[in-house]
C-alpha cells in the first residue's frame, strides 16, 4: 500500500494495456463449453464456508470514530459519516447476523458514528502503519477521542497523502505482530487481501493498498482500527471500480465508502485475526 508509488503503478498498468492488441481478443472456440468449464473451475477455487477460529468478534452496538487526516472538504466528510450511520440498516449488513462467537452471540447489529476529528498532517504527508497507529493513539492520549473497547477508529487520508510500504501489512502475505504482542496470536496468522483490483507483490515498489484493518494495543486495550486513503488524484484505477463514474460527484469519497464498508464488516467479524478469517467475510464481496 504505497501511495508514493502511484505513478509507477499507473505506468505499469498503462504499459500492460498497451501490449494487448486486437489480435489478442478472439472468439472462443466452442464458447458455451469453454465458458461452462471456466465457471466450474472458478467455483472450485472459492471456499464454500468461512472458517471460525474461536476468536472474539464485535457484538452489540459498535461506535465509529473518524479521523480525517490531511485536507478534507465538508461534503466528503458528511457523505462518509452518513454512509456509515446508515450502513447497519441495509440488507447487506444483515449478512453479519450469520456470524456468531463461540458463545453463540451474534456479530454487531448496529453502527453509530459517535464523533469525527481532523488531523492537519501531524505525521507528515507520507504515512506507514506505525504513523497511522500513532495518529490514533495520539488522539486517544490527548482525549480528542474516547477510548472505546467496542469502537472502530477509521483513519482516512486525503488525496495528497502518500502511503509508504514500510511496516504495512502485506497483501496476500502474512503479517507478524510486534514483539510486545507475541503470545496472543500465531505469528503466521494470515491477513485479508487488501488489493481487490490488482494483486501486487507484497512490499514491492509498485504496490499500493487501498485499505486495511488491524488493531493496536493502548493502555492494555486492543484498539480496533481501519485505514483507507483517497486515491482519486494519484492512481484511481487501483482503488475505484469506475474512476469515471461518481454517484455523488465526489470520486474520492465514493470510492472510500466502498472500502470503509469492506473494512468495517471484516473488523466486526475478525477484529484480531483469530475469528472468522482465512478468508474474511469482506473478501467475498
Amino acid at each position: 500500500m504505497k501511495p508514493s508509488f502511484f505513478g509507477t503503478l499507473c505506468a505499469i498498468l498503462a504499459c500492460f494495456a498497451a501490449t494487448v492488441s486486437a489480435s489478442d481478443v478472439r472468439p472462443l472456440a466452442n464458447s458455451k463449453t469453454t465458458i461452462k468449464n471456466r465457471v466450474k473451475n472458478l467455483k472450485e477455487q472459492i471456499p464454500h464456508n468461512l472458517q471460525y477460529h474461536n476468536g472474539s468478534i464485535m457484538t452489540g452496538s459498535v461506535n465509529i470514530y473518524f479521523i480525517f487526516y490531511g485536507q478534507w472538504e465538508k461534503p466528503s466528510m458528511t457523505l462518509l459519516e452518513d454512509f456509515v450511520n446508515n450502513l447497519s440498516a441495509t440488507s447487506w449488513w444483515n449478512i453479519n447476523k450469520l456470524f456468531k462467537d463461540k458463545k453463540g452471540v451474534l456479530a454487531a447489529g448496529s453502527l453509530h458514528v459517535v464523533s469525527s476529528i481532523t488531523d492537519n498532517y501531524s505525521q507528515g504527508k507520507a504515512l506507514n502503519s506505525g504513523k497511522i497507529e500513532r495518529i490514533i493513539t495520539t488522539a486517544l492520549f490527548r482525549k480528542a477521542l474516547p477510548i472505546a473497547a467496542n469502537g472502530i477508529y477509521i483513519v482516512l487520508s486525503s488525496a495528497d497523502v502518500k502511503i509508504t510500504g514500510e511496516r504495512l501489512p502485506s497483501s496476500n502475505s502474512y503479517m507478524r505482530r510486534p514483539s510486545y504482542m507475541t503470545g496472543r496470536r500465531p505469528n503466521n496468522s494470515p491477513t485479508h487481501t487488501l488489493l481487490q483490483a490488482h494483486s501486487i507483490s507484497p512490499l514491492s515498489p509498485t504496490s499500493f493498498r487501498c485499505a486495511y484493518h488491524s488493531f493496536v494495543t493502548y493502555q492494555k486495550l486492543d484498539i480496533k482500527y481501519a485505514f483507507a486513503g483517497d486515491a482519486s488524484t494519484q492512481c484511481p484505477d487501483s482503488c475505484q471500480y469506475n474512476p469515471k463514474l461518481s454517484p455523488n460527484g465526489l470520486p474520492g469519497a465514493d470510492a472510500l465508502a466502498n472500502h470503509i464498508g469492506h473494512e468495517i464488516t471484516e473488523t466486526v467479524t475478525d477484529p484480531e485475526f483469530d475469528a472468522w478469517e482465512n478468508p474474511e467475510n469482506g473478501d467475498f464481496e
